[in-house]
Protein backbone atom coordinates (compact mmCIF):
# COMPACT_ATOMS: atom_id res chain seq x y z
CA UNK A 1 0.00 0.00 0.00
CA UNK A 2 1.75 3.66 -1.19
CA UNK A 3 1.76 6.48 0.97
CA UNK A 4 -1.12 7.95 -1.48
CA UNK A 5 -3.40 5.45 -0.42
CA UNK A 6 -2.88 5.60 3.30
CA UNK A 7 -3.66 9.31 2.86
CA UNK A 8 -7.24 8.80 1.30
CA UNK A 9 -8.41 6.36 3.74
CA UNK A 10 -6.79 8.12 6.58
CA UNK A 11 -10.09 9.91 7.61
CA UNK A 12 -12.07 6.54 7.61
CA UNK A 13 -9.22 4.47 10.00
CA UNK A 14 -9.45 7.80 12.52
CA UNK A 15 -13.86 7.59 12.63
CA UNK A 16 -13.03 3.56 13.19
CA UNK A 17 -10.69 4.21 16.04
CA UNK A 18 -12.86 7.38 17.49
CA UNK A 19 -10.15 9.61 16.82
CA UNK A 20 -11.15 13.36 15.59
CA UNK A 21 -11.08 13.28 12.09
CA UNK A 22 -8.78 15.97 10.62
CA UNK A 23 -7.52 16.86 7.20
CA UNK A 24 -4.20 17.75 5.37
CA UNK A 25 -4.94 21.27 5.96
CA UNK A 26 -4.77 20.22 9.89
CA UNK A 27 -1.10 18.93 8.95
CA UNK A 28 -0.25 22.37 7.69
CA UNK A 29 -1.29 24.43 10.42
CA UNK A 30 0.68 22.44 12.90
CA UNK A 31 3.53 22.95 10.77
CA UNK A 32 5.96 25.06 12.86
CA UNK A 33 6.14 28.71 12.16
CA UNK A 34 8.54 31.21 12.20
CA UNK A 35 9.80 32.96 15.41
CA UNK A 36 7.68 35.76 16.33
CA UNK A 37 10.99 38.24 16.65
CA UNK A 38 11.80 37.00 12.56
CA UNK A 39 8.12 37.71 11.95
CA UNK A 40 8.58 40.58 13.41
CA UNK A 41 11.18 42.06 10.91
CA UNK A 42 8.45 41.84 8.12
CA UNK A 43 5.45 43.57 9.52
CA UNK A 44 3.86 46.54 8.41
CA UNK A 45 1.57 48.69 9.44
CA UNK A 46 -1.31 49.44 7.89
CA UNK A 47 -0.82 53.00 6.45
CA UNK A 48 -2.77 55.63 4.18
CA UNK A 49 -0.92 56.27 0.52
CA UNK A 50 1.04 58.71 0.72
CA UNK A 51 0.10 61.81 -1.08
CA UNK A 52 2.14 65.09 -1.77
CA UNK A 53 5.92 65.34 -0.49
CA UNK A 54 6.14 68.13 1.87
CA UNK A 55 10.29 67.78 1.97
CA UNK A 56 12.45 65.13 1.87
CA UNK A 57 16.15 65.05 3.86
CA UNK A 58 18.91 63.14 2.56
CA UNK A 59 21.89 62.60 4.76
CA UNK A 60 25.42 62.80 2.43
CA UNK A 61 29.19 62.97 3.70
CA UNK A 62 31.28 65.93 2.34
CA UNK A 63 34.32 64.04 2.85
CA UNK A 64 35.00 64.37 -0.51
CA UNK A 65 33.07 66.37 -3.23
CA UNK A 66 30.23 65.06 -5.58
CA UNK A 67 28.00 63.67 -2.65
CA UNK A 68 24.66 62.67 -4.47
CA UNK A 69 21.49 64.21 -2.84
CA UNK A 70 18.30 62.03 -4.09
CA UNK A 71 16.16 64.18 -6.65
CA UNK A 72 13.45 66.53 -5.03
CA UNK A 73 15.12 65.98 -1.37
CA UNK A 74 17.47 68.75 0.69
CA UNK A 75 20.70 67.41 1.42
CA UNK A 76 22.24 67.47 5.16
CA UNK A 77 26.26 67.33 5.09
CA UNK A 78 28.95 66.04 7.40
CA UNK A 79 32.00 65.31 7.86
CA UNK A 80 33.29 61.33 8.63
CA UNK A 81 34.27 60.98 12.02
CA UNK A 82 34.76 65.18 12.17
CA UNK A 83 33.26 67.74 14.30
CA UNK A 84 29.78 68.30 12.83
CA UNK A 85 27.91 68.42 16.61
CA UNK A 86 25.28 67.39 18.41
CA UNK A 87 22.95 69.99 16.46
CA UNK A 88 21.83 70.56 13.06
CA UNK A 89 19.39 72.64 11.52
CA UNK A 90 17.67 73.03 8.09
CA UNK A 91 14.64 74.99 6.59
CA UNK A 92 12.60 73.24 3.38
CA UNK A 93 9.62 75.10 2.57
CA UNK A 94 8.98 76.82 5.66
CA UNK A 95 9.17 73.68 7.94
CA UNK A 96 11.88 74.72 10.41
CA UNK A 97 14.15 71.16 11.01
CA UNK A 98 16.07 70.18 13.76
CA UNK A 99 17.84 67.25 14.62
CA UNK A 100 19.49 66.43 17.70
CA UNK A 101 20.79 63.57 20.39
CA UNK A 102 21.34 63.55 23.80
CA UNK A 103 24.95 61.53 23.82
CA UNK A 104 27.87 63.64 23.67
CA UNK A 105 29.74 62.35 20.89
CA UNK A 106 29.16 63.92 17.27
CA UNK A 107 27.13 63.00 14.61
CA UNK A 108 29.00 60.75 12.04
CA UNK A 109 28.26 61.16 8.03
CA UNK A 110 29.24 57.65 6.56
CA UNK A 111 28.70 56.14 3.04
CA UNK A 112 30.06 55.84 -0.60
CA UNK A 113 31.26 59.13 -0.50
CA UNK A 114 33.96 58.53 1.97
CA UNK A 115 34.58 55.09 2.32
CA UNK A 116 36.47 52.79 0.14
CA UNK A 117 33.92 49.89 0.84
CA UNK A 118 30.88 51.67 0.37
CA UNK A 119 28.56 52.14 -2.50
CA UNK A 120 26.25 53.25 -4.01
CA UNK A 121 23.23 50.73 -4.88
CA UNK A 122 21.96 50.10 -8.50
CA UNK A 123 19.43 47.96 -9.77
CA UNK A 124 15.86 48.62 -9.95
CA UNK A 125 15.54 50.81 -6.67
CA UNK A 126 14.72 54.59 -6.94
CA UNK A 127 16.27 55.43 -3.77
CA UNK A 128 20.12 55.38 -4.70
CA UNK A 129 20.96 58.83 -3.77
CA UNK A 130 19.53 58.39 -0.57
CA UNK A 131 21.04 55.32 0.36
CA UNK A 132 24.39 55.90 -0.54
CA UNK A 133 25.09 57.78 2.56
CA UNK A 134 23.70 58.43 5.89
CA UNK A 135 24.34 60.07 9.64
CA UNK A 136 24.54 58.02 12.26
CA UNK A 137 25.25 57.82 16.00
CA UNK A 138 27.24 55.12 18.79
CA UNK A 139 25.58 56.87 21.70
CA UNK A 140 22.02 56.80 21.62
CA UNK A 141 18.71 58.34 20.48
CA UNK A 142 18.20 60.58 17.56
CA UNK A 143 15.39 63.11 17.73
CA UNK A 144 13.83 65.54 14.51
CA UNK A 145 12.03 68.58 15.94
CA UNK A 146 9.92 69.94 13.14
CA UNK A 147 8.22 73.06 13.31
CA UNK A 148 5.86 75.03 11.07
CA UNK A 149 3.83 71.65 9.65
CA UNK A 150 0.00 72.94 8.94
CA UNK A 151 -2.36 71.19 10.92
CA UNK A 152 -3.25 67.61 8.98
CA UNK A 153 -2.29 63.99 9.27
CA UNK A 154 0.92 63.35 7.34
CA UNK A 155 2.78 60.25 6.46
CA UNK A 156 6.39 60.01 8.37
CA UNK A 157 8.95 57.77 6.23
CA UNK A 158 12.69 57.14 6.99
CA UNK A 159 15.31 54.58 5.34
CA UNK A 160 17.95 52.70 7.13
CA UNK A 161 20.31 50.49 4.88
CA UNK A 162 24.31 50.44 5.65
CA UNK A 163 25.78 50.64 1.85
CA UNK A 164 29.05 48.53 3.43
CA UNK A 165 30.12 45.87 1.51
CA UNK A 166 33.15 44.45 3.19
CA UNK A 167 32.78 41.90 6.32
CA UNK A 168 30.13 42.60 8.85
CA UNK A 169 27.28 45.09 9.17
CA UNK A 170 28.78 48.33 9.85
CA UNK A 171 26.88 51.04 11.31
CA UNK A 172 24.36 48.56 10.81
CA UNK A 173 25.67 46.30 13.78
CA UNK A 174 23.24 45.34 17.49
CA UNK A 175 24.67 42.90 19.51
CA UNK A 176 27.36 41.88 17.24
CA UNK A 177 29.03 42.87 13.87
CA UNK A 178 27.12 40.43 11.92
CA UNK A 179 23.81 40.78 14.20
CA UNK A 180 21.65 43.30 12.26
CA UNK A 181 20.41 45.93 15.09
CA UNK A 182 16.87 47.00 15.95
CA UNK A 183 15.43 50.21 14.95
CA UNK A 184 12.39 51.97 16.38
CA UNK A 185 10.86 55.45 15.98
CA UNK A 186 8.80 57.02 18.72
CA UNK A 187 6.19 59.80 18.24
CA UNK A 188 3.45 61.07 20.93
CA UNK A 189 5.69 59.00 23.56
CA UNK A 190 4.66 55.71 21.84
CA UNK A 191 6.99 53.20 19.51
CA UNK A 192 5.04 53.28 16.03
CA UNK A 193 6.90 51.11 14.08
CA UNK A 194 10.14 49.04 14.09
CA UNK A 195 12.93 47.60 11.65
CA UNK A 196 16.02 45.39 11.34
CA UNK A 197 18.81 47.23 9.96
CA UNK A 198 20.84 45.85 7.55
CA UNK A 199 24.34 46.20 4.74
CA UNK A 200 25.28 45.77 1.53
CA UNK A 201 27.36 42.95 2.10
CA UNK A 202 27.90 39.74 2.93
CA UNK A 203 26.24 39.73 6.40
CA UNK A 204 23.12 41.35 4.99
CA UNK A 205 21.42 41.75 1.32
CA UNK A 206 24.53 40.26 0.10
CA UNK A 207 24.34 42.23 -3.01
CA UNK A 208 24.38 45.80 -4.48
CA UNK A 209 21.57 45.46 -6.92
CA UNK A 210 18.61 46.44 -4.81
CA UNK A 211 15.11 47.26 -5.09
CA UNK A 212 13.17 49.51 -2.61
CA UNK A 213 11.74 46.68 -1.33
CA UNK A 214 15.23 45.70 0.08
CA UNK A 215 15.61 48.71 1.82
CA UNK A 216 14.37 48.98 5.69
CA UNK A 217 12.18 51.59 6.15
CA UNK A 218 10.05 53.08 9.22
CA UNK A 219 6.80 54.75 8.83
CA UNK A 220 3.95 56.03 11.01
CA UNK A 221 1.13 58.80 10.67
CA UNK A 222 1.90 61.69 12.35
CA UNK A 223 -1.08 64.10 13.46
CA UNK A 224 -0.19 67.49 13.72
CA UNK A 225 -2.44 70.16 15.26
CA UNK A 226 -2.04 74.06 14.11
CA UNK A 227 1.00 75.74 15.89
CA UNK A 228 2.56 72.81 17.83
CA UNK A 229 6.12 71.00 16.60
CA UNK A 230 6.35 67.64 16.16
CA UNK A 231 9.02 65.27 17.46
CA UNK A 232 9.92 61.85 16.07
CA UNK A 233 12.97 59.92 17.92
CA UNK A 234 14.78 56.79 16.14
CA UNK A 235 16.29 54.69 18.83
CA UNK A 236 18.66 51.24 18.90
CA UNK A 237 17.45 48.67 20.85
CA UNK A 238 20.23 46.27 20.79
CA UNK A 239 23.79 47.03 22.72
CA UNK A 240 27.60 46.04 21.55
CA UNK A 241 30.64 47.15 23.92
CA UNK A 242 28.81 49.96 25.36
CA UNK A 243 27.92 51.26 21.45
CA UNK A 244 24.36 51.52 20.02
CA UNK A 245 24.33 52.12 16.65
CA UNK A 246 21.32 54.25 14.72
CA UNK A 247 21.77 55.19 11.14
CA UNK A 248 19.39 56.93 8.95
CA UNK A 249 20.06 57.82 5.13
CA UNK A 250 17.05 60.16 5.10
CA UNK A 251 13.49 61.09 5.93
CA UNK A 252 10.28 62.48 4.24
CA UNK A 253 6.51 63.77 5.15
CA UNK A 254 4.12 63.55 2.74
CA UNK A 255 0.66 64.52 2.97
CA UNK A 256 -2.02 62.32 3.75
CA UNK A 257 -5.33 64.46 4.98
CA UNK A 258 -4.60 67.89 5.21
CA UNK A 259 -6.61 69.96 6.66
CA UNK A 260 -7.42 73.98 5.72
Amino acid sequence: MTIFTLMRFLPVFCLLLNIPNFSLADLNEATPRPSPIKEKASEKQLLPAAGERVFGIDFNTNSLPGAPTQSGFRGISGLQDGANGTSLSVTVNGIDITLSKTGTADFNFRGFNATTDSVMPGGPTSLSGVVADFIATTDGPITVTMKGLPAGDYLFRSWHLEPHTGPGLGFASGSSSTDPQWLAIEWNGTTQSTILTTALGEAGLDRTAISNDDIPSLECVLLVEAGKPVKVTWKGFLLSENISYVLINGFEICETNPKS
